[in-house]
Parts: structure tokens; C-alpha cells; sequence
């Protein structure tokens, strides 16, 4: 096609993203490469600045993007994917300059719920949280915004408003039509990193008692029960996990993590093989070098 279709942006475009899909770095790069040689439609140039921040080449996604701002000064969209590329570039002084343009066009409820989550991701947590004042008071019933707030709320160490910002979330997302289980997982986690593990093992079990196949929940429970100190509970947990998917490495990472803590070293190096042996260096499985090094660091203590 290609071939038949050279001029065709969408066609060079296309291309890129199945490469990259496939992890072929090198072809994506080269029919981004072509697809920027044409004519391309706003919509098809953020698709390429896409691709180029998913394989990290800032140069490439910054050019294109202020060639975009450029054209479309006061979108506050556009801002804000800058203040993002420019904290991921280390340049936090950009970045709020993008985020306060990004403020001053009036932007709607959604996107200033992104120039919240931007401020977060610069770590300015207290400028997030500000802004969580007026997106829950026009989205009361958002269970995402309430999860946003908890975290910006817990990061100024606003331990009371995270509290009550995740009992928000939990009861608007609990049950009924808007019961959403990836958020009813993030508001668990909430829980966990303030270090309310009784209350994060009671969601985790409400999320297992709809999903008994999930081994993702059962290790996420497994972890707050071994922080919570029912060790026990939490080996039975992560050996569940592994029977129901027997490739899952978080399970078999966290129960090696709990068999160290109980001076349990044998079953634990016992336990790092058998997850190396199941996800073989082909599976490209991204926790498994965690596990390697879990393993390898485990070999030093006992050869002490």
C-alpha cells in the first residue's frame, strides 16, 4: 500500500502505530519520518506526536507539538500536553508557564481535570489539590475526580482530605450502574499507601468476590495483608494467584518478597525459579528482570 499510496499521511501514519505495536522502533520511526514530509491534518499531527513520546524521542514530539501551538495558541489541550513533555524533559519552569496559559483560556471541567493531573505528575500538589475545589463542586457524582483529589490531598499530607475524598469515591463508584472495578482498585490502593490496610483488604475482597478468576486482585490483597501482618493470609492469597494464572510474575514477586521477610530464603529462591522457569526471557515480560534481580540478591545473602 505504501507503494501504491506514497503521499498518503494516514497511510505512513498508520504504518507507524501497527510498528509500534509490535515494537519495531526503528519502522515506526521511519514512517513517522515520511508522514511528516506530507501535509497533515491537526488530528494526524497529534497522532504523530503521540508515537514519538511513546518511544521517548522528545525532540521529535516537541517540534511537532509547538508547530501545533503555533497554529492553535490558546488551546488549552495543546498546553497542556506541553507542560507534560516539558516535566518529562526536566524543565518544571516550562511547565507551569504551559499549565497557567492553560488555565487562563477558561478550559471546561475535562480539561482541567487534566491540568490537575499535569500538576500532579510535576509533583506541585498543592496547586492540583486547589483545583480539585472546583472540579467537585461541578462533578460531585465524578468518581475519578474524587480519586484525583485523594491523591493530591494525600500528597501535600492532607492525610483527613484524602480520607474523605476515597469514602467519596468508593460510594460512588461501589455499586450499581457506575460501579467501575478499575476505580474501585484505585481507591483501594489509595487506602493502601496511607496505610489503611484493613480497610484496602475489604475492597480487595469485595473486587475478588465478583472477579474469584482475577489473580491481580488476589495478589494486590495478598500485599496489604502481609503489610497488615497476616503473612499467612497473604502466601495463601499469592499461591491462589499462581494456580489461576501461573505466568502472573507480580504474585510470584510479592511472595518472594514475603518468604525473605520470614527468613524463609530456600522456598524463596525456590519460588524466584519456578516464576523464571514459567516466563521464559522470550515472554519479554517486563517484571521479569525484577524477579532475576530479586534472585540473584537472594544467592548473595545465602553465600554469606
Amino acid at each position: 500500500m505504501a507503494a501504491l499510496v506514497p503521499d498518503s499521511g494516514e497511510l505512513w501514519i498508520s504504518r507507524a502505530e501497527i510498528a509500534t505495536r509490535l515494537g519495531r522502533r526503528a519502522d515506526a520511526l521511519a514512517a513517522l519520518a515520511r508522514a511528516e514530509a506530507l501535509r497533515l491534518t491537526d488530528g494526524q499531527s497529534r497522532r504523530v506526536m503521540a508515537r514519538y513520546l511513546e518511544w521517548k524521542d522528545y525532540r521529535s514530539a516537541s517540534a511537532r507539538l509547538d508547530a501545533l501551538l503555533r497554529r492553535s495558541p490558546a488551546d488549552a489541550g495543546l498546553l497542556v500536553e506541553r507542560a507534560r513533555l516539558s516535566a518529562q524533559t526536566g524543565d518544571r519552569t516550562a511547565a507551569a508557564a504551559a499549565l497557567a496559559r492553560a488555565r487562563a483560556q477558561n478550559p471546561g471541567p475535562e480539561t482541567l481535570l487534566q491540568i490537575a493531573l499535569a500538576y500532579g505528575e510535576a509533583r506541585d500538589f498543592a496547586r492540583a489539590f486547589e483545583l480539585t475545589e472546583t472540579l467537585v463542586a461541578s462533578r460531585p457524582r465524578d468518581a475519578g475526580v474524587w480519586l484525583a483529589r485523594a491523591e493530591f490531598a494525600a500528597g501535600t499530607g492532607n492525610r483527613a482530605a484524602a480520607l474523605e475524598a476515597l469514602a467519596r469515591a468508593d460510594a460512588l463508584q461501589a455499586g450499581g450502574e457506575n460501579r467501575d472495578d478499575e476505580q474501585g482498585r484505585a481507591v483501594a490502593l489509595g487506602y493502601q499507601s496511607l496505610k489503611e490496610y484493613g480497610r484496602a483488604i475489604e475492597l480487595f475482597s469485595r473486587l475478588i468476590q465478583r472477579h474469584p478468576g482475577a489473580a491481580s486482585f488476589l495478589s494486590d490483597r495478598a500485599l496489604c495483608e502481609h503489610l497488615n501482618g497476616a503473612d499467612d493470609a497473604a502466601l495463601a492469597d499469592l499461591r491462589a494467584a499462581t494456580r489461576l494464572e501461573p505466568k502472573f510474575l507480580p504474585a510470584y514477586l510479592t511472595e518472594g518478597a514475603v518468604l525473605t521477610a520470614l527468613d524463609r530464603l530456600p522456598q524463596a529462591a525456590a519460588l524466584y525459579d519456578e516464576a523464571l522457569a514459567k516466563s521464559p526471557a522470550q515472554d519479554d515480560d517486563p517484571l521479569r528482570p525484577a524477579i532475576a534481580a530479586a534472585r540473584k540478591e537472594l544467592l548473595l545473602k545465602t553465600s554469606k
